[in-house]
């Protein structure tokens, strides 16, 4: 369980460039929010960091994975299975690719600021 929650930190950092908290203490906001159950307004403190338009089934997913109980995190089969992974897949490889396009220009523009 444990992977899990790692590889729920390594998906959101893969996706979007940035850890979703920093530590996993009352003193960061962000995985306090988390702790608390205030997940909107967690995503509303992501967005500012990330992007406005963020799936609700990559939430949904990254959520669970780093879920403060382990016995509540998935197994990696459920991830596997899961509906954004499964988005993902069924893309067409025109969609991947201006998909591709898009994180690319998004992480040029960052590294410029």
């Amino acid at each position: 369980m444990v992977d899990i929650f790692c590889l729920g930190q390594t998906l959101m950092y893969m996706t979007f460039g940035v850890p979703g908290f920093e530590k996993t203490d009352g003193s960061c906001e962000l995985y306090q929010n988390i702790f608390d159950g205030n997940i909107d307004n967690y995503w509303d403190k992501m967005k500012t960091k990330i992007y406005d338009n963020i799936s609700n089934d990559f939430k949904r997913l990254y959520i669970k994975m780093i879920s403060f109980n382990p016995t509540d995190r998935p197994d990696s089969q459920t991830i596997l299975n899961d509906n954004w992974l499964k988005t993902i897949r069924e893309m067409s490889q025109n969609e991947f690719k201006d998909l591709e396009k898009r994180v690319e220009a998004e992480f040029e523009s960052r590294e410029k600021k």
